[in-house]
Parts: C-alpha cells; sequence; structure tokens
C-alpha cells in the first residue's frame, strides 16, 4: 500500500501541474488568436481537469505497460541487500530511486512523510475552512434580516464593506454592507453578483478547492490553480450577471469601483472565506476590461467542446505516460510461484515460495544493490561452473548446489575476515570446518583459497549431509547451521523439512535457508528477470 499511495499522490502532484499549464495556455493561446472562452466554460473545465488530475493515477494504464515515456522513476521491493561484505545487512522498507542515481528512499519512509505531510495540510485547510465560516457566521448572527426566500437569507450589518456569500448545509447565506442598501442599484448588483455564486455552486465548491489545496500542500501548482479558479469564479457571475442585459456593463462596473473604494478607504477584510475577493487589486481592472469586452470574441461551441476533449484527454493520457515512468521491479506472489514451478522442474531440491522466500527473491531481483550484487555473482559463476559442475556430477549430486556459493560469496574467492566466525573462499568455510575436512586454514596457508580443494570439501560435507538427513532442504540448513542443529531441530520439535526448523529458530544466519531457494528461482529464471546478459 505504501508505494501504491507513494505513486498515486507524486502522479496526482504531477497532473496538477499540467492540469493549471493545460488552463493557462488554453485561456493564453485563444487570447491570442483574438477568441474567448466564456469563463463559466474555463471555470468548468478547471474543475474538469482537476478531478482528473486527482482520480487519472487510479484509472490509468498499469504502471510500466507504457513506453510513451522513457523509466525515470524505480519502486524497489520490500528489503535491500548490502554487499557480502557487510553481512548482507538490511533496510527494511521499499524504496523509491530516480534512474541513474545511487541514491534511494525507503517508500515506507517516504509515504509515512507524504502521509504527515497530507495530514496536516487537511488539518490547516480544514482549520481554515472552520475559522473561515465561523468568522462569517458570527457576522451573520449579529447582521439584520433584510429578505429571507426559501433556504437564502440576506443579511445586511455594517462590520462588512463588500458583500459575500457563503453556505453552510441547509441555509444560502448573502451578507452585504448596511450603506449598500442606501444604493438600490448598486444592492440589486451585489444581490445578483452573490446570488450567481450559490447558483454557480461556488460557495460550496469552496470546500472542495481548500481540502484538495491542503492535501497538496507543498505544491505551489495547487494553490496557484486554486487562486486561478477563485478568479474564474469572480470573472464568470460577473459575465451572468451582465449578459442578462438588466445591468449595463458601465454601470456594473461602477459598481466595482465603488465597493472596491469603499474596502480600500476602510482597510477592512473583503470576505470571511475568501469568497468574493476580486473587486481588490490587480485582479479588478481585468474584471472591468472583461465585462467592458463583453461576448463579441467567444469561441464557437463546436470550437468549446473539441477544446475541452483535448484539454481533458492530454491530462489522462500524460497520466497514462507517468505511471509508465514509474517501473516496479518486485516480484509478487503470483509470479514468484510461476517461477518457482519453472525452478523445481527438474531439481531436486524443495522449492516452497512463502513469505521469506519472496522476501529474499525481491532483495535479489527487485533492488538496486541486489540486481547488481546477483548480476556480478552470475558472471563470476561463469568462472567456476564448468569444475563445480564435473565434481557434482561426479559425486551424484545435484546441480541446484552451484547456487550455494553464490549465497555464500557471490562467487568472489574471499579471503578470511577480521570476524572468525565468517568464513573464506567461494564456498565460505570457517576455520574449523575447513580443517575438518583436511583443509589447512592458518595464516601462512589457506587451503580455502584453492577453489578446486574448498570445492571437493564442500561435496564431501554436502553428500554426508544428504546421507544423513535424507533430504537436500535440511542438508543445505545444515551447511549453513552445522548438522547438530539439524539434529536438534528434528529431536525437540519434530522438524521433517528444513522451514519447519527455520521457524522454530533452528538457523544460523536469518533467512540463509530462504536466500537459497530465492537464488535457486533467479538462477533457473535467469533470462525472465533480465540477469541473461
Amino acid at each position: 500500500m505504501s508505494v501504491a499511495f507513494v505513486s498515486a499522490y507524486l502522479l496526482a502532484n504531477a497532473l496538477i501541474v499540467l492540469a493549471l499549464l493545460v488552463l493557462v495556455i488554453a485561456h493564453k493561446g485563444l487570447s491570442q488568436l483574438g477568441r474567448q472562452v466564456p469563463y463559466r466554460k474555463q471555470l468548468l473545465l478547471g474543475f474538469a481537469l482537476t478531478v482528473v488530475a486527482l482520480t487519472a493515477p487510479f484509472l490509468a494504464l498499469t504502471p510500466g505497460d507504457s513506453t510513451f515515456m522513457p523509466m525515470t522513476t524505480q519502486v524497489w521491493s520490500a528489503d535491500s541487500m548490502h554487499t557480502l561484505d557487510e553481512a548482507f545487512e538490511h533496510q527494511e522498507q521499499p524504496v523509491f530511486s530516480a534512474a541513474g542515481l545511487e541514491a534511494s528512499i525507503p517508500a515506507s519512509t517516504l509515504s509515512q512523510l507524504l502521509l504527515c505531510l497530507c495530514l496536516a495540510g487537511l488539518l490547516v485547510a480544514l482549520t481554515r475552512v472552520w475559522r473561515g465560516n465561523r468568522a462569517a457566521r458570527m457576522i451573520a448572527s449579529r447582521a439584520h434580516l433584510v429578505r429571507r426566500s426559501g433556504s437564502l437569507q440576506i443579511l445586511a450589518t455594517d462590520e462588512v464593506t463588500v458583500p459575500f456569500s457563503f453556505w453552510v448545509p441547509g441555509i444560502c447565506y448573502i451578507v452585504v454592507p448596511t450603506a449598500l442598501i442606501l444604493r438600490p442599484d448598486d444592492f440589486r448588483i451585489a444581490l445578483r453578483h452573490e446570488g450567481q455564486h450559490h447558483r454557480h455552486g461556488d460557495c460550496r465548491s469552496v470546500y472542495f478547492m481548500e481540502l484538495v489545496r491542503g492535501v497538496f500542500l507543498i505544491n505551489p501548482a495547487a494553490h496557484i490553480l486554486f487562486r486561478y479558479l477563485q478568479s474564474l469564479q469572480e470573472f464568470s457571475c460577473d459575465e451572468a450577471v451582465v449578459s442578462r442585459a438588466k445591468v449595463t456593463p458601465q454601470r456594473y462596473c461602477d459598481c466595482l469601483l465603488a465597493i472596491a473604494e469603499e474596502s480600500i478607504r476602510t482597510r477592512q477584510r473583503a470576505t470571511c472565506l475568501q469568497m468574493a475577493n476580486g473587486a481588490l487589486g490587480s485582479q479588478l481592472s481585468r474584471r472591468i476590461r472583461a465585462v467592458l469586452r463583453g461576448r463579441e470574441r467567444h469561441i464557437p461551441r463546436w470550437g468549446l467542446l473539441a477544446l475541452s476533449a483535448t484539454a481533458v484527454f492530454s491530462v489522462f493520457a500524460a497520466a497514462t505516460a507517468l505511471q509508465g515512468s514509474i517501473h516496479d521491479r518486485r516480484i509478487s506472489l503470483a509470479e514468484a510461484q510461476t517461477m518457482a514451478a519453472v525452478a523445481q522442474a527438474g531439481s531436486v531440491m524443495p522449492i516452497e515460495v512463502n513469505e521469506e522466500v519472496l522476501a529474499e527473491l525481491n532483495r535479489f531481483v527487485g533492488t538496486p544493490d541486489g540486481r547488481r550484487f546477483m548480476l556480478g555473482a552470475l558472471q563470476r559463476m561463469a568462472e567456476y561452473e564448468p569444475m563445480i559442475s564435473a565434481q557434482l556430477q561426479l559425486h551424484n549430486l545435484p546441480q541446484d548446489l552451484l547456487v550455494i556459493p553464490l549465497v555464500e560469496s557471490g562467487y568472489r574467492n574471499l579471503a578470511q575476515s577480521p570476524n572468525p566466525r565468517h568464513g573464506a573462499g567461494i564456498w565460505m568455510f570457517i576455520e574449523s570446518t575447513a580443517r575438518s575436512f583436511g583443509l589447512d586454514a592458518g595464516e601462512g596457508r589457506d587451503d580455502r583459497l584453492d577453489a578446486a580443494m574448498e570445492t571437493q570439501a564442500a561435496m564431501h560435507m554436502l553428500s554426508g549431509l544428504h546421507e544423513e538427513f535424507g533430504d537436500w532442504g535440511l542438508a543445505v540448513l545444515a551447511y549453513n547451521s552445522g548438522g547438530e542443529a539439524v539434529r536438534r531441530a528434528m529431536t525437540e520439535v519434530g522438524a521433517t523439512d528444513a522451514f519447519t526448523a527455520v521457524r522454530h529458530g533452528y538457523e544460523n544466519d536469518r533467512h540463509y535457508l530462504a536466500r537459497v531457494i530465492a537464488a535457486l528461482i533467479v538462477f533457473k529464471n535467469a533470462r525472465r528477470l533480465g540477469f541473461d546478459d
């Protein structure tokens, strides 16, 4: 879930940026061509693009299926594997990594961070809505009722100088300055403008926009889009009121100027819910120009439909393409089981895909360092494979055992490390085991570094373990944990298979058995997993 959330959230952020660009480019481009889209249609298109940006991450094609864009982000597996010299230390989270960069971020950490940001943003948005709504309702509670019509209440108060409207469930409010009642023409214009906000649903949509703005708190485009849509609400209401021919454009502009001058003179807030701030600032001149321009430059209806369809399709297509740039390298349980069936064919090793095996498989193939380790190990294996395969055949042992040096050393002929618990050579015999099979393992001479000699010793050791336990899973477990640990598992807990012994704690290196099974699956499916180059 963490990877899905991060992918969807990052993609939605990118699409919000694109939605804003499409909206602005469409408006500016048509203006350059001497055409204009009605502001109400621009507003609806803006909301449509916003909804597409929020939903497209869940509706577009499966990640990785698209080839429109180059891969820019990798989604890695649940665990990461460091080099063998670091004893396979683990990170316990999925990671996101930009292509070509070594740095990676655990996806669960990134998911938690983004979730905290979303929740913090939502809290900020809810606080902003609550404070604005509370302030508006307090003003309304002290205002005088001018008129009531169904769920609409028109109120007058000296506390404001700019008319504003707001909505709470069941009630639509229009609040006007008391002084405006003494100017009947301006009063009627203000009521028509604020009433248009209610008819267009602007007083409801402000809550939606605030929540979206909160969820995408760190995305500047979300805030710019919010303000842009707010301005379109004002322009569309201006357009609607003037188009009804009951108010001349000149008279409407005079009303806007009068209200703006009064607000500037008294230095009062324009509104409580940021619903009608358009009477102030640089937007005022643009609103006046738009009103005076009228409808003479509007785009034809067929052109508007084509523009809207193209804009929405472009955002959705971008979602599909961007999802293709997020490539999930993890292997699902179903995929692992399919590959296990391939590996099991002709194998004497019991190949069970459980949670531990799946985690180790993803560590090998679904992490940057794991893939590097596996690719390097398989390439180095080519040097030793003829010799080891011949020895396996000579001792009548399965070729599956080729994966043990892969897991133990990555087919690197490693010298003894300062830690006496670590082994040496490609089979990683510890000193006591080496001596028990006739190998010198002192400071002056270390036969473990002679790959042929250590391989001979490994053949004898594995033959003896299988002869004793009669099961290759138990034999491989004993290779790592020692025969005594397996014997105790069989006696104390009645273990008849290796994973039963592992689940009861009879394992030396954590996840060793699962790692061997995972390595065998990779070895038998190298081409499918991209390790055959």
